[in-house]
């Protein structure tokens, strides 16, 4: 009987505290999936050569119910929302692994260059993070803007 005793209570004290174990694992996944987006990595600043491909990559991490767009920075010209190019067939996007949205410019023209921003529609405010691409010609130098007669 004294055996039954010790077992008897470290069961009954594990069930005691089993209610607390799962409100806090079910905290735990409440946070998880309430928890905004944000950027995982910077875009970074990238040189492509005139008439390729240029790929920029977004990285987002808890995106859920929210959506991605590529914006020219200059401008503020949407370029693509989501998934959808919305400027011209030289724009695309596409889903690469599963939390990297890539803006894809083809074929990269010199007026291409500058900087791009990925944005994400949150509210009350969005959050944006800006990588730029510089165009790189065979045999010239280019200077935008023009900075002397040499450019």
């Amino acid at each position: 009987m004294k055996n039954i005793r010790p077992c008897f209570w470290s069961i009954l004290q594990a069930l005691a505290l089993l209610p607390t174990m799962a409100l806090k694992d079910s905290q735990m996944t409440t946070k998880r999936f309430s928890e905004e987006p944000e950027f995982e990595r910077p875009i970074g600043n990238h040189t492509f050569f005139l008439g390729r491909e240029a790929v920029l990559g977004c990285a987002v991490t808890n995106l859920a119910k929210h959506k991605v767009g590529w914006l020219r920075a200059e401008d503020q010209t949407v370029l693509t929302m989501h998934d959808r190019a919305v400027l011209g067939e030289r724009y695309s996007v596409s889903l690469d692994a599963p939390r990297t949205w890539q803006l894809r410019i083809r074929p990269l023209r010199a007026e291409d260059r500058g900087c791009y921003m990925c944005q994400i529609n949150t509210q009350p405010n969005m959050l944006m993070q800006s990588g730029c691409i510089d165009v790189y010609v065979f045999g010239k130098k280019f200077c935008v803007p023009p900075r002397s007669a040499s450019c």
